[in-house]
């Protein structure tokens, strides 16, 4: 529905008017959204997950354990996201525990 709409409805107040004009034109709210929409937005994201290799977890016994989300990257790394594991550079390690690579394994 058209912030328009709204102006050209009969009966309403200058200030309901306004207010209704005011919620048309703003985006849609995610958590406002029906069930297909919010499913529609899972799948996306699984799928962009899945184009990026998917989650990598921290197997050492004394890690939190550490999930590497290539979604987010790892900031405090200056690795960017959108950056697959196996694209991490040989330098990377763990952020909690401190440990090379080579101990995570797909989630």
């Amino acid at each position: 529905m058209s912030a328009d709409h709204f102006r050209r409805a009969p009966g309403l107040s200058p200030s309901r008017r306004r207010l209704l004009t005011a919620l048309a034109a703003l985006p849609a709210l995610p958590f406002l959204a029906g069930p297909a929409a919010r499913a529609r937005a899972a799948t996306d994201a699984d799928a962009d997950l899945e184009r990026l290799g998917g989650l990598w977890v921290c197997t050492w016994g004394d890690c939190d354990p550490y999930i590497y989300d290539p979604r987010v990257g790892d900031p405090e790394a200056d690795i960017p996201p959108g950056t697959p594991f196996v694209d991490l550079p040989d330098w990377w390690i763990c952020p909690v525990c401190g440990h090379e690579k080579d101990i995570f394994i797909p989630e």
